[in-house]
């Protein structure tokens, strides 16, 4: 997905649009979440999420408890199929195929060199692309369009926040912690290329037109 600076998603600009989506991307997060990120008011926060929620960008669903503490009742919101293209969206100008076709070598290679990782929490058990890479008249395309599916190497949640810590890295919530493996991995795939726009989301709600380039072995 591109965006154009300048041209509003749901009322709120393009860039601010695309960072609450990212904040909403991984597990569902309350409006106090986004404000305290975004340094702004509760109120205003539970605005752009209910914006971008009536456009179908995120849903809404009741609070969890993360902790083992009293269950939270806030609404919290998540990124629909849409919201994960808009949290992965970019504003660079068109690649020329045969650079799409390196940065889809460099996943593939990054998937496996993951996989090879016994220290790694999680297992990619699937990468597959999708767009306009699959279209062979498209000389330009706007980026690599990647849909990945992942799963735990253990079921253990004090062992996943403990990876968390040890990467050295600062969090603002134990969410955050909680969820650092599977931010991580997205991390790896994508190597800060802004071409590269990935979802977990079900891909049969974006497209009916896929090819699976990865499959772990198991």
């Amino acid at each position: 997905m591109r965006l154009q600076r300048g041209t509003l998603v749901s009322g709120i600009e393009p860039e601010l649009a695309r960072e609450v989506a990212r904040l909403c991307h991984w597990e569902p997060v309350p409006a106090s979440y986004i404000a305290a990120r975004r340094d702004v008011s509760d109120a205003e926060a539970r605005k752009w999420l209910e914006q971008l929620e009536a456009d179908g960008y995120l849903e809404r669903s009741q609070g969890r408890d993360w902790d083992g503490g009293p269950k939270d009742t806030q609404d919290e919101w998540t990124t629909t199929a849409r919201g994960g293209a808009l949290a992965g969206a970019s504003f660079l100008k068109p690649i020329t195929r045969a650079k799409a076709e390196a940065l889809l070598d460099g996943v593939l290679h990054r998937a496996r060199a993951y996989n090879d990782d016994p220290d790694k929490p999680l297992w990619i058990d699937e990468v597959t692309v999708f767009g306009s890479f699959l279209d062979p008249e498209a000389a330009d395309l706007g980026d690599l369009d990647i849909h990945y599916a992942s799963s735990r190497r253990y079921d253990d949640q004090e062992r996943a926040v403990a990876y968390a810590r040890q990467s050295g890295r600062r969090f603002a919530s134990f969410i955050e912690e909680l969820f650092w493996p599977q931010k991580e991995l997205s991390q790896v795939l994508k190597n800060r290329s802004g071409y590269i726009s990935l979802t977990t989301e079900n891909l049969s709600q974006l497209t009916d037109r896929f090819q699976v380039v990865y499959r772990r072995e198991r």
